[in-house]
């Protein structure tokens, strides 16, 4: 065996179009799902006070984030005055989470879904607009 022989792993063997295409269907079903949610949520604002969806949405989140992450099983007790420091930044940290999704939550029920997909997707577009604009130019013709 030479010296540039050895074993790839399985995905390094797959063909350069392979994972992109890939990553693109993964990408488009999960903007998918979100436009979904997005049909949902604004559904269930219809029936629900804007307060009473957020707190529901964020105490469900934070739940399944605490059963995921596990912090008390991390936790020493010479790490107690540290950890007091870390609530008081987590606390304003998810107070200010929390202003902002109600601001969102409200932005969505006054505006409805298609409004907020565009917000939502603003960067996109105008990142595609100035691929399209200007990225079709190499250095040369720039000069």
């Amino acid at each position: 065996m030479g010296s540039n022989d050895y074993i790839l792993p399985a995905y390094h063997k797959s063909k350069g179009r392979d994972a992109p295409v890939s990553h693109y269907s993964l990408y488009l079903l999960c903007k998918g799902l979100r436009t979904f949610g997005l049909f949902y949520a604004a559904s269930l604002l219809r029936h629900l006070p804007v307060i009473v969806f957020s707190f529901l949405v964020l105490l469900f989140a934070s739940i399944i984030t605490l059963g995921m992450q596990k912090p008390w099983k991390t936790l020493q007790k010479a790490d107690a005055v540290r950890m007091n420091q870390k609530w008081i930044r987590i606390g304003i940290n998810g107070g200010f989470y929390g202003f902002v999704f109600v601001l969102w939550a409200k932005g969505l029920q006054e505006c409805g879904v298609l409004r907020t997909l565009i917000l939502e997707y603003s960067s996109l577009c105008v990142a595609s607009f100035f691929t399209l604009v200007y990225g079709g130019k190499t250095s040369e013709e720039s000069k």
